[in-house]
């Protein structure tokens, strides 16, 4: 079951990289953004539930590998990215941007009125979007 789930959440990032196309990269992370926002909005159930595995380590050991991988993946499309965009670290452009998204789902979850627009709002102003 938890594969499952975490399969689900690959393809959904799978999905967003599918439809960059020949997207600038300042559309690619617009794009991103927003899709990661909408995610976070619409799909609470399933971020409880994988931040509530998160806090059992022993419940996830078996996905410990391709959460990794992931990460990896996620962390150096970002990166790419910000290097497109000239930033002079992309890496820690990529961690940063990461821990925000990762922060506003975790946030969302958690309380009842999370102003999730205006975390975008931020994101697009910060990154000039």
């Amino acid at each position: 079951m938890l594969f499952g789930i975490f399969d689900m959440l690959v393809e959904a990032g799978q999905h967003i990289i599918d439809e960059w196309g020949n997207m600038e990269p300042r559309d690619k992370l617009r794009y991103t953004i927003d899709q990661s926002i909408s995610f976070i909005e619409h799909q609470s159930d399933v971020m409880r539930f994988m931040f509530s595995l998160s806090l059992q380590p022993e419940v996830i050991t078996d996905l410990e590998v391709v959460m990794e991988r992931e990460k990896k993946r996620s962390i150096d499309l970002f990166k790419g990215i910000f290097a497109e965009l000239n930033y002079p670290d992309p890496e820690q452009e990529a961690f940063f941007t990461g821990a925000v998204l990762d922060g506003a789902g975790v946030g969302f979850i958690g309380v009842k009125e999370y102003p999730l627009e205006k975390i975008k709002m931020r994101l697009y102003q910060y990154y000039n979007l």
